[in-house]
């Protein structure tokens, strides 16, 4: 039993990493022109969304949260401040005020990059500059979520 978490674990990385390389490839980074400015917004940095719909914080798989603890640790080292923000969305309401009591012991700069939103369809409100283009159930008027790019998750095998 242990061996087949090891295994689902590994997958699960590398799923979530062949997913970030999709946004890499997204962000087109070899075609970029414009210089970062010194003390400005870095142009060639990701937002990412989290959903948190139907997943329960009381009872989490340890595997899963083992497997998070991998991804978070993998790509701090892989992927090193590519990540802009993070939205959490569909996040229980308790979830919520954990994390505004949380803010006291984090940086400022921790702060300004995770937001946690109760609701998927506040997210578009949330970026007013392309909010739009998201999904409907994000609060846009863009393609259906699951028209947009993917990483299959394939069936483990046993």
């Amino acid at each position: 039993m242990i061996k087949l978490h090891i295994l689902t674990q590994a997958r699960f990385v590398k799923w979530r990493a062949a997913l970030m390389e999709v946004s890499l490839k997204e962000l087109d980074l070899a075609s970029a022109t414009e210089k970062i400015p010194e003390n400005g917004v870095d142009p060639y940095r990701m937002l990412q969304v989290h959903d948190y719909l139907n997943v329960s914080f009381l009872r989490m798989d340890p595997i899963i949260r083992a497997a998070s603890k991998q991804v978070i640790e993998t790509f701090s080292m892989a992927y090193p401040e590519l990540v802009k923000e993070k939205f959490f969305v569909n996040v229980p309401l308790v979830m919520g005020w954990v994390f505004t009591a949380m803010k006291v012991f984090l940086s400022p700069d921790t702060v300004k990059k995770f937001h946690p939103l109760s609701y998927g369809s506040n997210l578009a409100g949330e970026l007013p500059g392309f909010g739009q283009e998201l999904p409907p159930a994000y609060g846009g008027t863009g393609k259906d979520i699951k028209e947009g790019l993917t990483v299959k998750y394939g069936a483990e095998k046993q």
